[in-house]
């Protein structure tokens, strides 16, 4: 879902090697906001943690973005199993 979102939160960057497949990552978590009219007439504001993963770290990293500016992202909403439960996962690209 290709939308304009307010970045509200930049979390540090994660890197480190997995334990399961061995491979190097690096990922971040960004909190970003939207608008969007509910079928009520009124606007009612969307909040979303979301994960940088890999290159788009760097990609998102490049556009010196700060608390409170406005980017144009796509977001993919999806969830994973851990150890039996499950998890959300929604990942940015930038």
């Amino acid at each position: 879902m290709q939308i304009s979102v307010t970045i509200r939160v930049i979390n540090d960057v994660r890197t480190g090697v997995s334990k399961t497949t061995g491979r190097e990552y690096k990922n971040q978590d960004i909190l970003v906001a939207w608008t969007e009219r509910g079928r009520d007439g009124f606007d009612h504001e969307n909040l979303q943690l979301v994960t940088l993963h890999g290159q788009y770290v760097d990609k998102f990293a490049a556009l010196n973005p700060k608390p409170g500016d406005v980017i144009m992202a796509e977001i993919s909403f999806g969830t994973r199993s851990f150890n039996g439960k499950v998890y959300n996962d929604n990942t940015l690209y930038v």
